[in-house]
């Protein structure tokens, strides 16, 4: 007979934790999100492109 100890986590358990992961990444997406819409015309303003901060110029 096998150990139930061993069987691993129940599907529901996993499934709160794939929903609790996916609403944690929604969130980080949200604020992603809404920095970009802050910060990108701030740099467009100053002159900032992607290719200068890694060009240095």
């Amino acid at each position: 007979m096998e150990d139930p100890a061993r069987e691993g986590p129940t599907a529901d358990a996993v499934r709160d934790t794939v929903l609790d992961d996916l609403r944690v990444a929604s969130m980080q997406m949200e604020n992603i999100v809404a920095s970009d819409s802050i910060i990108r015309p701030w740099l467009d303003r100053n002159g900032i492109t992607p290719g200068s901060i890694t060009s240095g110029t």
